[in-house]
């Protein structure tokens, strides 16, 4: 039986980025009254977290998360449905973790320290209110094999947090399904030096989606202006690092 959730769980990392994946189905499902906080490292062997219905949890944005993750903390094999998702306090490792039905973002990244590193490797994130992952900390943050399906925006380096970051994206092996028209597989901020790296990055469905967008952020919570939209043809090489061989539409 662990033979075969490990070949489960591990099946969308063998995959290329352009093909479909089988979305796992949970080994048990439980009703958490409130957040599970997770403090040290803990595999979840495919067990599905979702909220038992009750006001505890907030509404929309407001929701608290299924799951918090303490600074420096790996999780793996862990499966939320609701709530606001998944957040990491620090520097984390999220391993083969799936998130869905989630009203505003699926994985919420926070930490102040500019040396924090921020692991998403395997998983995905599907029928989303807004972002899969929100990255509102500091430091870098790596991408790689990850499935993205219904969400209305990519990855997104905060844009009107109350404090903002340098912040360095870098997404290797990424599919991206049915995301909003117009919107955008990552976006940066110029005004606080972001950088975002794409590689092997997959759109189905949508084809007017945009690999990266750069916005001019703030700190007052007001909506960020558009600075530019990076096609598929190439990146700025500034902003948003990638060529024309990184990006597959529609296959």
């Amino acid at each position: 039986m662990a033979g075969l959730l490990l070949i489960i769980f591990l099946f969308p990392m063998l995959l290329e980025s352009c093909l479909g994946i089988n979305w796992p189905k949970p080994t048990d499902t439980i009703k958490r009254k409130n957040t599970l906080k997770i403090t040290k490292r803990t595999d979840c062997g495919g067990k599905m977290y979702i909220p038992d219905g009750s006001k505890n949890w907030g509404k929309g944005e407001f929701m608290y998360p299924v799951i918090e993750v303490a600074d420096g903390v790996k999780i793996s094999n862990c499966m939320v449905q609701g709530g606001d998702g998944i957040h990491c306090l620090g520097r984390c490792t999220l391993e083969n973790c799936w998130v869905e039905n989630v009203k505003d973002d699926a994985i919420s990244l926070f930490g102040t320290s500019s040396k924090s590193k921020y692991n998403v490797t395997g998983g995905g994130a599907r029928n989303v209110g807004s972002k899969a992952i929100q990255f509102n900390g500091a430091g870098k943050l790596f991408v790689n094999n990850y499935y993205i399906q219904n969400t209305v925006e990519g990855i997104r380096s905060c844009g009107n947090c109350e404090d903002q970051y340098h912040r360095e994206i870098k997404i290797n092996g990424l599919t991206i399904v049915n995301l909003k028209t117009g919107q955008y597989v990552v976006g940066v901020n110029s005004n606080y030096n972001d950088k975002a790296s794409l590689r092997n990055i997959c759109i189905i469905g949508s084809t007017n989606v945009y690999p990266c967008k750069v916005f001019e952020g703030n700190e007052n919570q007001g909506n960020p202006k558009v600075i530019q939209s990076e096609k598929e043809s190439g990146g700025d090489g500034k902003y948003c690092d990638y060529k024309s061989s990184d990006i597959h539409i529609g296959s």
